[in-house]
C-alpha cells in the first residue's frame, strides 16, 4: 500500500501539508507532476508571504505609533528591519530546502505557470468529485446491494443539468485514473457543496479530514459488491494512497452515511426495473 509524503508533519500540520496532500489529490499517477505543483505553490506561497509580512508589518507599525501618539527611535526601526529580514531570510532557505528535495531549480523551470496549475486542479477537480461521489454512493447503498455500477447510474442522475454531467464512459474512466484516492475526494465532496465538512485546504482540518478519508479507504477495501470477481474489493488495497503512519487524526462522533432520500430509492427502483446489468462490473 503506497504511502503520502506529507513532508515533516511530525513538527506542525502546515500549509505544506496541504499543498502536499493537494498534488496526490490530483495527480495520484505522475510524481513528476506532484513535485511540479508543490515547487509552483510554494513559489507562489512565499511570494505572498513576503508581500504580506512586509505591508502588514509595516501598517502594524503605523497604526501602533499613530494611536499611541509616539515616534519610533532609529535604533528601534533598525531593530525590527533587522527581524523582518531574517524573518524573510528563513522563510526563502525553507523554501529552497524543499525544493532540492523535489528535484531543485529544474523542477521550477519545467514546471508549469501557476495560473496554469491553477487550471489544471479546477479541471481535474470534476474528476475528483465524480470519483468522490461515487464512492459515498457505494457506502450508502451497501444495504441495496451496492457496486460501482449502481454508484455511477446514481451519480449521473444526481449531477444531471448540472456542469458536472458527463457521460457514463467519461465517470468511468474518471474511476479508473483517480481510483487511488477516491477516499481523499470522498472526504472532501460535503464542503465542495457548503455541506459540514473539513476542508483539505486549511491545515486545522486535516485530523478530521484524514479521519474521514480512512472510513471511506477501509470500507472500500473491505467491501466486496454483489457479481463482482472473487476477491475482488471496491478499492485495491494495494494502489490506494495511505495517510502516514502516525499521522494525527480526530475521530468524528455519529459518522454515518446518510440513508437514501425517497427519490432516490425511486431512482435505484428504476435502475433495476430496468435490468442495468454490466456483462462485468467495473471494480
Amino acid at each position: 500500500m503506497p504511502v503520502m509524503d506529507l513532508g515533516d508533519w511530525g513538527k506542525g500540520i502546515d500549509g505544506y501539508t496541504c499543498i502536499a496532500l493537494s498534488s496526490y489529490m490530483f495527480h495520484p499517477n505522475d510524481s513528476k507532476k506532484r513535485n511540479e505543483s508543490i515547487a509552483k505553490n510554494l513559489q507562489n506561497a512565499k511570494i505572498k508571504a513576503e508581500k504580506n509580512y512586509v505591508s502588514d508589518r509595516e501598517k502594524l507599525i503605523k497604526k501602533i505609533c499613530k494611536e499611541g501618539g509616539i515616534g519610533l527611535s532609529d535604533e528601534a526601526i533598525q531593530g525590527m528591519e533587522s527581524r523582518k529580514q531574517e524573518n524573510i531570510r528563513s522563510l526563502k532557505d525553507g523554501f529552497e530546502r524543499i525544493i532540492d528535495t523535489l528535484g531543485g531549480e529544474k523542477t521550477l523551470l519545467n514546471s508549469p505557470s501557476y495560473d496554469d496549475v491553477l487550471k489544471q486542479y479546477c479541471e481535474k477537480s470534476k474528476a475528483g468529485i465524480i470519483v468522490g461521489n461515487i464512492l459515498i454512493y457505494i457506502m450508502r447503498l451497501e444495504n441495496h446491494g451496492g457496486s460501482f455500477n449502481k454508484s455511477n447510474y446514481m451519480t449521473g442522475k444526481f449531477f444531471m443539468g448540472t456542469e458536472l454531467s458527463i457521460s457514463k464512459k467519461t465517470r468511468i474512466e474518471y474511476w479508473v485514473e483517480y481510483k487511488s484516492v477516491a477516499h481523499l475526494w470522498a472526504a472532501f465532496v460535503p464542503s465542495l457543496f457548503d455541506l459540514p465538512g473539513p476542508n483539505p485546504a486549511i491545515p486545522e482540518h486535516l485530523p478530521e479530514f484524514f479521519w474521514i478519508a480512512d472510513k471511506y479507504r477501509k470500507f472500500g477495501e473491505e467491501y466486496h459488491a454483489p457479481r463482482a470477481k472473487k476477491n475482488t474489493k471496491i478499492l485495491d488495497g494495494k494502489k490506494t494512497w495511505k495517510i502516514p503512519t502516525g499521522f494525527p487524526t480526530d475521530k468524528i462522533d455519529g459518522f454515518n452515511p446518510l440513508s437514501l432520500s425517497d427519490d432516490e430509492l425511486k431512482l435505484l427502483e428504476q435502475y433495476e426495473e430496468k435490468g442495468y446489468k454490466d456483462p462485468r462490473p467495473y471494480q
